[in-house]
């Protein structure tokens, strides 16, 4: 069984992709283009810009659980990872906020605080998403663009896109059926090939596999 995130995109974030595009085959059965039509293809890039970042957020906190669910300490945590947990601790209000990571309190601390910041990811390119999992998850982000099928130039592009859109409105370039069923394609490609990746890194990191690879 894959990722509670993975199954979270597969099941109910997707989907309303996928129904986009049957309207637009139910609007349009000959296939031939219709700018009139520009508004559900638009749409399927927002929904589905909106999964990709939703998976992302979720596969960290996902991640972050596994760690905190299987290590005993924090001193095997990746390197990065524990920086991020001390400067955490460190810029509590609270005068002795660094005590917070005694016992088992530093859980809590890399929970609420890799929760925070995934919570402000609004751009979700490679950058972006790359920086948050090597924060929190101690990703290189070279090993990770190496698993995918797909480069860091076609996310960004895509992420481009969106942006166009959601501050353009019609004005945005037209985006044809044609092009969002392959974004769609490819960014169930990214979600794949990021839960495979994870599973092998987490497992290295803890000495359990978090999801099985399926």
């Amino acid at each position: 069984m894959p990722s509670k995130a993975r199954r979270l995109f597969r099941d109910k974030l997707l989907p309303d992709v996928t129904n986009l595009l049957a309207a637009h085959r139910t609007l349009n059965p000959t296939g031939r283009g219709r700018r009139s039509l520009g508004y559900i293809t638009r749409s399927g890039v927002l929904m589905l810009c909106a999964a990709w970042e939703v998976y992302i957020e979720e596969i960290i906190k996902e991640g972050v659980e596994h760690l905190t669910n299987e290590l005993d300490t924090p001193h095997t945590l990746p390197n990065r990872v524990k920086g991020k947990l001390a400067q955490a601790a460190k810029k509590d209000q609270h005068e002795f906020g660094v005590l917070n990571l005694s016992g088992d309190g530093w859980e809590l601390v890399l929970k609420t605080h890799s929760a925070e910041l995934c919570e402000r990811l609004n751009t979700p390119k490679f950058g972006q998403v790359t920086e948050l999992l090597h924060d929190w998850l101690g990703v290189d982000s070279e090993a990770l663009e190496n698993s995918w099928r797909h480069d860091r130039a076609h996310l960004n592009e895509f992420v481009t896109l969106r942006g166009e859109i959601a501050h353009r409105g019609a004005d945005a370039q037209y985006v044809r059926v044609s092009t969002l069923r392959a974004y769609k394609e490819a960014i169930d490609q990214f979600v794949v090939d990021t839960d495979r990746f994870l599973c092998g890194h987490l497992q290295n990191i803890s000495g359990v596999r978090p999801w099985r690879n399926t």
